[in-house]
């Protein structure tokens, strides 16, 4: 049957996906492995090389007086797995150890005592046997070495070193300070506390620990203010609140504020700490001091600190510089329509002018930046293409919404000479942003907030502040941010990419500087954009990356940046080469620019509209996942040569205009489970292939594509593994054994990015790397032109996995699952057949928009 000339069918949600849910086999337990089998005499050497490290530590602590320290366990990389960690025997809490924080993957840190560090070395000489003991197979009858959970976990250990003070403290102050005297810093020092665990500590430990954080501060005199970089009201949102402080020496010697973070109160009132003081400043008492002696003071104290982890030097908050092209021309935007409920999208940025083109489509301002103080060209030219991008780019008619949306104007940052003194601290940045959009949210409905600021500099596989920050305000305002991954500017540039996969190779081999995206681009729940070119220029090939764009990976190799759009090519000043994007100046004239701040806009309008298309009550989770399901690379980027590489460039690509993620073909059909996956369960979707995909011999045609969204449990505190939960999605397919008849699942989906099955990436860091564990989002695919085989009987699954040391949250994991299977030929009724097969079944299925409205009355 031709579908080619059917009405479009509307994506379909199942309303009853909790008849899906079930408690899962539990697989027998294994043998642990031995990472030295064969090889007793490497055992022992390793033995004996841990066990003079834990007594070296214990002495290296007892000489310092210090009551408690942090070990750095580094996994071997053949033990990356959560199966191996080294916590069940080794690093337990029977033994008096706990898990505290992590840094790069299989790198654990761990909290004990001088003793429990002793008593462990004597536990790995008494029970690390130097040889396995033989024990009978059962199943071949034959004898086989079997090490004992003791000898396994010490194997999988690679490396073990003590927290000192080059943990601590990375930079030098001077480089601090040249970044404090930058008029738009936020002007303080970011110092990470350990979070200790005080049951396994006497109450003097802990106290003396504390009291001795307060005298390195108390030791530096003069003005300061001591904060958590977290306000309250974003420390609830959290799996488990980050510990970071907010410190900034001040010029007034009068005025010293310390304020610590609640889960050190108990021990803070013990250690005899001052009171809580106001902060209410004025510009002059907030004024930093710049003083190199102070600085070095502080510095130096701090980094000699037990419960300090690490200090960062000071952010400075920058919406990068764009050259602006103007063209002249006064801007004239239609009207918005009097009977319709446009969309909003919340532009959080230095604010709008009050242009007669832009005043009808503002739906609020904060009014917060007095007009004298105000630098509008960036926040402008965003909401020039959030109301009439498909107006003035009429060259983009093919990748733009056709309608503008509504703006509301959070103008937030003053122009840069201000920014330091509109906020002093991090603490003062966050509360202002998160009080800021609860207002847009309440009072105006907005969900999508466009932030096309850097937060700092790059840094390549950390999970900042900003990021954590911004995920909270997700959270606990039910919101997405649409963040731009940031520029590179100058010598940094690349050349344009070109059109060949082989030299596009060859370029980015010569590329050596650093280029990831900025925070707060890494936050696990906003959509971070990149750049393309638009079309019109021989030298930029359309929807390839430009010159510009920042690439990720994000924080543990999650596909960072999520999407890309197109954000102008670098004009060439020579022939008066355009950039290929227009918006408005502040003077009401339209003008050319670039650079992923423009980018993010582009994706936030189509997120907003389809925000507005599913009533506003659809999941964060739902809406993150439609905009990745259907997102699209240009051709060469999917080959062999690039298909790994340009994800970190473009993500899962350009998506397409809102309607179009809300319908399929009729030759396919996508099905969405959007739910809450409880404690002890996993998803369990059973179902046929369509009968027009399915050959004679019961190879099952088609192209199939899954998309995972969740929104797991976070810590910080554990950096590349700031995740705690997984989410681990599959589409099986039934396999029978025709010797035995045993019914058995394969796995037939390849991880995006990759041309290998999901169940064949076996090393771990394969699989991170490939974004097939530990990220957030997931998107996998098939194609399978002339069948795949023997069976019409398939199953998507959704199952949980727990970091070591952590447990799967109570309340669940909330998650949306987007499942499409289409012809690819498109000539196959695959809608019309699946859906039928379901409600054959009984399963309750919606159209979208059908369901968003069952939800609204529901709710």
């Amino acid at each position: 049957m031709d579908t080619n000339n059917q009405p479009l069918r509307p994506v379909q949600v199942v309303l009853d996906g909790d008849r899906f849910l079930k408690t899962p086999d539990r697989p027998p337990g294994g043998s642990h492995k031995d990472f030295f089998a064969g090889d007793d005499v490497g055992f022992a050497q390793h033995k004996n090389r841990v066990r003079a490290d834990l007594e070296g530590f214990a002495e290296t602590l007892q000489e310092r007086r210090e009551p408690v320290g942090f070990v750095h366990v580094d996994m071997r990389e053949s033990a990356l797995a959560k199966s191996h960690r080294p916590l069940d025997r080794l690093f337990s809490a029977s033994n008096k150890f706990t898990l505290v924080g992590g840094d790069a993957d299989g790198q654990l840190i761990v909290q004990g005592t001088p003793r429990a560090l002793k008593e462990l070395s004597d536990l790995i000489e008494e029970r690390a046997e130097s040889t396995p003991r033989m024990v009978t197979n059962k199943k071949t009858g034959r004898e086989e070495p079997r090490a004992s959970e003791v000898r396994s976990e010490l194997g999988a250990i690679g490396d073990l070193r003590l927290h000192t003070r080059e943990d601590r403290l990375k930079f030098d102050p001077d480089q601090a300070l040249a970044i404090l005297r930058q008029p738009n810093v936020i002007g303080s020092y970011i110092i990470d506390l350990f979070r200790l665990d005080p049951s396994l500590l006497s109450s003097g430990a802990v106290t003396k620990t504390i009291r001795a954080l307060l005298g390195a501060l108390s030791a530096v005199p003069g003005g300061m203010i001591v904060r958590p970089v977290l306000p309250e009201p974003l420390r609830d949102r959290l799996f488990q609140p980050t510990l970071a402080l907010s410190v900034r020496l001040l010029s007034n010697p009068s005025r010293r504020v310390l304020q610590l973070p609640r889960e050190l109160e108990a021990a803070i009132a013990e250690a005899g700490a001052p009171a809580f003081e106001g902060i209410q400043l004025t510009a002059a008492e907030a004024a930093a001091d710049l003083d190199p002696a102070r600085h070095r003071k502080l510095l130096n104290a701090l980094a000699e600190q037990t419960l300090v982890r690490s200090i960062e030097m000071p952010f400075v908050v920058d919406e990068g510089t764009s050259p602006s092209i103007p063209l002249g021309a006064k801007a004239s935007l239609s009207l918005p329509a009097a009977d319709f409920d446009h969309p909003i999208l919340g532009v959080v940025d230095g604010g709008i002018a009050a242009l007669p083109a832009l005043t009808p489509w503002i739906a609020g301002t904060l009014g917060l930046v007095p007009e004298a103080e105000r630098n509008v060209s960036h926040g402008t030219f965003i909401a020039g293409l959030a109301a009439g991008a498909y107006q003035l780019n009429p060259h983009l008619a093919d990748y733009v919404e056709a309608q503008g949306v509504k703006l509301y104007d959070l103008d937030i940052f003053p122009r840069r000479d201000l920014r330091s003194t509109y906020y002093i601290d991090h603490h003062a940045f966050l509360d202002q942003l998160d009080t800021c959009i609860e207002k847009a949210r309440s009072k105006h409905g907005v969900r999508v907030f466009n932030f096309s600021f850097a937060c700092g500099g790059p840094q390549p596989g950390s999970y900042t502040v900003y990021a954590e920050g911004f995920d909270a305000i997700a959270r606990k305002h039910d919101v997405i941010f649409v963040i731009s991954a940031g520029n590179l500017t100058g010598a940094d540039t690349r050349p344009p990419w070109p059109a060949d996969a082989g030299a596009a190779v060859q370029m980015l081999a010569g590329q050596s500087q650093p280029q990831s995206i900025t925070p707060p681009g890494e936050a696990f729940h906003g959509l971070t954009v990149g750049a393309v070119n638009p079309p019109g220029f021989a030298d930029h090939p359309v929807l390839l990356p430009t010159t510009y764009t920042r690439r990720g990976p994000g924080t543990g190799y999650s596909r960072k940046p999520d999407l890309a759009h197109i954000g102008g090519v670098t004009p060439d000043t020579a022939t008066g080469n355009r950039t290929g994007l227009s918006s408005l100046a502040p003077d009401g004239t339209v003008c050319d620019s670039l650079g992923t701040s423009y980018a993010a806009p582009l994706v936030g309008v189509t997120l907003a509209t389809l925000d507005q298309r599913l009533l506003r009550r659809a999941s964060r989770e739902l809406l993150h996942a439609l905009m990745i399901h259907q997102a699209r690379r240009e051709h060469s980027l999917t080959g062999k040569q690039l298909s790994h590489i340009a994800p970190e460039f473009v993500g899962y690509g350009v998506p397409p205009r809102a309607d179009a993620m809300l319908v399929d073909d009729p030759s396919a059909i996508t099905i969405v489970f959007d739910q809450v996956l409880p404690a002890g369960r996993i998803l369990e979707f059973d179902f046929s292939w369509p009968q027009s995909l399915v050959t004679p011999a019961a190879a099952c045609r088609g192209a199939v594509d899954l998309t995972v969204v969740y929104t797991p449990p976070i810590d910080r505190a554990f950096n590349d593994e700031a995740l705690r939960v997984e989410l681990d999605a599959h589409l099986r397919q039934q396999v029978i054994d025709p010797d035995t008849g045993e019914i058995s699942w394969a796995g037939q989906l390849d991880a995006d990015g990759t041309s290998t099955l999901q169940g064949m990436l076996k090393r771990e860091k394969e699989m991170l790397r490939n974004g097939v564990k530990w990220s957030p989002v997931k998107r996998l695919h098939a194609a399978m032109p002339k069948g795949r085989g023997a069976s019409s009987d398939w199953k998507l699954v959704v199952e949980p996995l727990v970091r070591k040391g952590d447990v799967f949250p109570g309340t669940g994991v909330k998650f949306a699952a987007l499942l499409t299977i289409r012809d690819i030929a498109g000539m196959a009724p695959v809608h019309d057949e699946m859906r039928n097969h379901l409600v054959n079944r009984g399963i309750s299925l919606a159209d979208i928009q059908v369901a968003a409205r069952v939800r609204q009355v529901a709710a």
